[in-house]
């Protein structure tokens, strides 16, 4: 069974002990957009895996884990590049309260709806 973990901590269903006394199989089923973890049904049907379904901390998924696996994270921001680039403005860190008195310091008319990228290109035009 595909479970998906909607809490905001780890859980980490155990298997069974062999004869050494270490576990066979544990399965961590991460929070957040990591991808949903086949877990097979003789675990799911532990009351421990029952009871967190039921409290929606693990949702069932169907399906396989090729498609529900996207560990992709479109919410983080594209890295920096290390290198300087020949197209990149010397005033892309600055905010717009401080692109909007470079402006008035060289004498360069701005309205309320330029944004940060049109009193850029009025800076270096």
């Amino acid at each position: 069974m595909l479970l998906k973990n909607k809490s905001a901590r780890l859980i980490t269903i155990n298997g069974p002990l062999n004869e050494k006394g270490e576990r066979t199989a544990k399965y961590q089923i991460k929070p957040g957009k990591n991808p949903a973890v086949e877990v097979p049904n003789g675990y799911c049907k532990s009351d421990f895996v029952k009871s967190l379904i039921d409290s929606g901390s693990l949702v069932a998924q169907s399906g396989s884990v090729e498609a529900l696996a996207d560990p992709t994270k479109p919410d983080l921001p594209k890295p920096k590049s290390m290198s300087v680039d020949e197209d990149e403005s010397i005033y892309t860190d600055f905010d717009k309260a401080q692109l909007v008195v470079q402006c008035e310091e060289r004498g360069i008319e701005v309205s309320s709806r330029d944004t940060k990228a049109t009193l850029i290109a009025k800076l270096e035009a």
